[in-house]
């Protein structure tokens, strides 16, 4: 795939806002930039929600005492090991504020396609990043581990999937990468897409952590339970790990409203079943509609497809936005040629490869985007 190598700006850049392009266009748009749930959250979460609002004026349990539980549970570990925080990003702040605590200075391995807050987060607390290149679209586990072997090195970020590219890691590979990372090394494997992952391709989350004291796996309600709108994520690890980040968690970080939330999206086991059939599919027509077009799509495990158009992005994503249709372009990774498109209902797909086509000029690709 086409890139360009500069190097990236540290700043975080969120997705556009679907709200005030509604208003600027006076009409529905569709939102294919945030990789969010197009089913929206389970129904079980939205009665929570409002039940919550009722209770507005109680603060909510300082450290989330009860949906800790419920995870414990899911996972077959204590609440100890769990440590509920604001989303997914406020994990990896945290994470970077106990390596610059503990050992200041501390250089942090941040693979250079891949989620950009990892980055961020470094700089931010004065840690130096290194950039570690991806083998094409995937991350290069030989380098990473080169990479950690420098005693500098104090926190390893790696995603699986990975954003923005959405290839995974071979389990097996995974497995031993792991137990290859020096201990020194806080290692925060990045689990926020893995719902989407196909089952055979996931790694037991509880097993890593018990196994390796080094390893927290992150996980977020933003993506496959629809809830990225309450701020609420997890991390799981071993206990003497857990209770070391945190220190850097101040009690009621998380709203009563996300917990009840969580707790309920939790037990809709239907829902993150029904999410994944649906993503897969509609993943699998819009990959399709793309490559018929011509362009470069990269095989994704996630609820997004990296598409390379092989010209300037930003002229086409504003054309599109333009139509009402937001993706999300990648000039912070040094992809100036790439769209990411996230998976949305069958409608909003079909728009944006309609859409695409005629930007580009080009067939859509009718029988490879049928449903």
């Amino acid at each position: 795939m086409t890139t360009d190598t500069q190097t990236p700006t540290l700043r975080y850049i969120p997705g556009g806002d679907a709200d005030a392009l509604s208003r600027r266009l006076g009409r529905a748009v569709i939102k294919l930039a945030s990789n969010e749930n197009p089913l929206g959250p389970p129904l079980g979460a939205q009665a929570a929600i409002h039940d919550a609002a009722g209770r507005a004026q109680i603060y909510p349990e300082p450290t989330s005492e009860s949906l800790r539980a419920a995870l414990a549970e899911r996972h077959g570990l204590t609440p100890e090991e769990v440590l509920v925080c604001a989303g997914g990003t406020d994990a990896i702040q945290i994470a970077a504020m106990l390596t610059a605590v503990e050992r200041p200075g501390a250089a942090v391995i941040a693979p250079h396609r891949s989620f950009l807050a990892y980055r961020v987060a470094a700089n931010q607390v004065g840690l130096r990043a290194v950039d570690v290149p991806l083998i094409g679209e995937r991350l290069d586990l030989g380098a990473m581990l080169a990479a950690a072997q420098d005693p500098a090195v104090g926190l390893l970020y790696l995603a699986n999937p990975n954003n923005p590219t959405g290839t995974s890691i071979d389990p097996k590979m995974l497995t031993r990468f792991l137990a290859r990372v020096p201990e020194r090394v806080l290692v925060v494997l990045d689990e926020a897409y893995i719902e989407f992952l196909a089952p055979e391709r996931r790694v037991d989350a509880a097993a890593l952590v018990r196994r390796h004291a080094n390893v927290v796996v992150l996980r977020t309600f933003s993506k496959v339970y629809g809830l990225a709108a309450l701020r609420i994520g997890y991390v799981l690890g071993a206990a003497a790990t857990i209770a070391r980040l945190g220190r850097f968690v101040m009690p009621f970080r998380v709203s009563a409203a996300a917990q009840k939330a969580a707790r309920a999206a939790l037990e809709d086991e239907l829902f993150v079943i029904r999410s994944h059939v649906h993503n897969r599919r509609q993943r699998t027509i819009l990959t399709r509609g793309l490559m018929a077009m011509g362009l470069e799509a990269t095989a994704s495990d996630a609820n997004f497809v990296l598409v390379d158009l092989g010209r300037p992005a930003a002229p086409i994503a504003a054309a599109l936005e333009g139509r009402g249709i937001m993706v999300r372009t990648l000039e912070p990774y040094g992809m100036t040629t790439a769209l990411r498109i996230s998976v949305g209902l069958a409608d909003e797909n079909r728009a944006v490869l309609d859409a695409l086509a005629e930007l580009l000029g080009v067939a859509a690709g009718d029988d490879a985007v049928a449903s």
